[in-house]
C-alpha cells in the first residue's frame, strides 16, 4: 500500500504531462494567432474556475481548475460575437481562409514538433542500444520455423536497415501478423528469410488483453552504443514522429474496423498514470511517454469530429472549394453532434478505466502465493 507522498509524486508527475501536452498544443494556435496579427484575448491550461490568471497586454494568461485541457480565445473566433469597428481586421473570422487553417492547424503541429524535440533530446550524445542479434531461439516458434538460429544478427526487415532490437520489435509488433522479410548475418554471409509473427494474448496490469505479435527470439545481452550529432539526433526525432504517427493511425483503423477492441480505450485517468508509472523508470521513460501521447493527441485532433481541430480544418476545406464558409446553423447543429460523441467517448473510456483500476486493486488484495513446496503432513504417531 503506497503512501500519501508517493501518492502525491505521481500526481505530480501525471499533472507535469498533462501540462506539458497541452501547453504545446495550445502554444501552436496562440503563437500562429500572433504571427497572423489576430488578437488573442485569453490563453489558458485547464477548464473551468481560473485559479490564477494575469493579463499581459491584450492577452490574459490563467491556469484553470481542471487540467484536462486548454484553450486559446480569440477575438471573434466565436461567429456571433460583437467585434468593435477598429477590430475588425484583427477578428479571425475577417482572416483569409488559409490563415484560419494555419492557426488551427498549428495546434497538432506543436504537439508533434514536441515529440520531434523530446526524441531528438533523447538521441543526442551515445545512446545504448540492444543490437538484433539472436542469443535463443524458442522451440517451435515461427523464428524457428523460418530458420533463424543462435547468432543471427537481423540486418534488414523488408528491406529497411535496423541496428536495434527494438526496431525489430516494432517492426513486428507493427506486421499485424504479415509475412516479414528478413536479411540476417550468419557466419559473414548473409541470408534471406521469411517469418510470420505469431498473435499471442497476454494481461496487462490492468487486466486488458493485449495482442502481441511475436517471432519466438532472445536478443543477446551485449549493449552497444551510437553517437548521434545534433543533425542525426534531428533525423532520429523525425523518423520516430512519422512511425508513430502512422502507427497511431492504423490503431485507430482497427478500432473502427473492429480488429482492435473498444474496451483498450483509455481515459486521462490511465494516461496520468502511465506517466507517473514510466517516471519510477527515469526521465528518459517518462518524456518518452510523453512524446508518444503528444503523437496520439495530434492525430486524434485532427480527425473530422466537430469540436475538434480536425473538424475546423474540414470546414475551412470546404470553404476554400466552394468559396462560402459554411452556415452558422450547420455549425451549430455540427457542434452539438460532435460534444455527444466526445462525451460518449470519454464516458466509456472513464468507465473502462475505473474498471480497470478496480481489477488491479483486486489484484493487490490476493494473497501471495508462496513458491515453496507444500509440507508433508505430519506422521501419525498415535498407537
Amino acid at each position: 500500500m503506497e503512501n500519501a507522498a508517493e501518492t502525491l509524486v505521481k500526481v505530480f508527475y501525471a499533472v507535469v504531462a498533462f501540462g506539458i501536452l497541452i501547453f504545446f498544443h495550445e502554444l501552436g494556435h496562440f503563437l500562429m494567432a500572433k504571427l497572423m496579427g489576430v488578437k488573442v484575448l485569453t490563453f489558458a491550461l485547464g477548464f473551468a474556475t481560473k485559479l490564477l490568471k494575469v493579463k499581459v497586454g491584450e492577452t490574459e494568461y490563467a491556469v484553470c481548475a481542471v487540467p484536462l485541457g486548454g484553450y486559446v480565445k480569440m477575438l471573434g473566433e466565436d461567429y456571433e460575437d460583437e467585434i468593435p469597428p477598429e477590430d475588425l481586421p484583427r477578428a479571425f473570422s475577417s482572416q483569409s481562409v488559409w490563415r484560419r487553417f494555419l492557426i488551427v492547424f498549428a495546434g497538432p503541429a506543436f504537439n508533434l514538433l514536441l515529440a520531434v524535440g523530446v526524441v531528438s533530446s533523447l538521441h543526442l550524445g551515445e545512446v545504448p542500444f540492444i543490437p538484433p542479434r539472436v542469443q535463443e531461439v524458442l522451440e517451435g516458434s515461427p523464428a524457428a520455423e523460418a530458420g533463424l538460429k543462435q547468432g543471427d544478427e537481423i540486418l534488414e526487415v523488408d528491406g529497411r536497415p535496423i541496428k536495434r532490437f527494438q526496431d525489430l520489435r516494432e517492426k513486428i509488433i507493427e506486421s499485424d501478423g504479415a509475412d516479414l522479410q528478413l536479411s540476417v548475418l550468419r557466419e559473414g554471409s548473409r541470408l534471406k528469410l521469411v517469418v510470420t509473427p505469431r498473435l499471442k494474448m497476454e494481461l496487462s496490469p490492468y487486466g486488458d488483453e493485449i495482442r502481441l505479435w511475436q517471432i519466438g527470439i532472445v536478443p543477446v545481452g551485449e549493449i552497444r552504443f551510437e553517437r548521434f550529432g545534433p543533425l542525426e539526433a534531428l533525423a532520429q526525432g523525425f523518423q520516430w514522429t512519422w512511425e508513430k504517427s502512422w502507427f497511431t493511425v492504423k490503431t485507430l483503423g482497427r478500432l473502427l474496423t473492429g480488429r482492435e477492441s473498444i474496451k483498450n480505450i483509455g481515459s486521462p485517468l490511465l494516461i496520468g498514470a502511465e506517466a507517473a508509472k514510466q517516471a519510477e523508470h527515469g526521465l528518459a521513460s517518462y518524456f518518452s511517454f510523453i512524446a508518444f501521447v503528444s503523437v496520439i493527441l495530434a492525430v486524434m485532433n485532427l480527425l473530422p469530429i466537430p469540436v475538434l481541430d480536425g473538424s475546423h480544418l474540414l470546414f475551412f476545406l470546404v470553404e476554400a472549394v466552394t468559396g462560402r464558409p459554411m452556415s452558422k446553423k450547420f455549425l451549430g447543429a455540427a457542434q452539438y453532434v460532435g460534444i455527444a460523441i466526445l462525451v460518449c467517448i470519454m464516458a466509456w473510456a472513464l468507465y473502462r478505466d475505473l474498471d480497470r483500476f478496480y481489477w488491479k486493486a483486486k489484484q493487490a488484495e490476493k494473497p501471495a502465493i508462496s513458491e515453496e513446496a507444500p509440507q508433508a503432513p505430519a506422521q501419525d504417531t498415535r498407537p
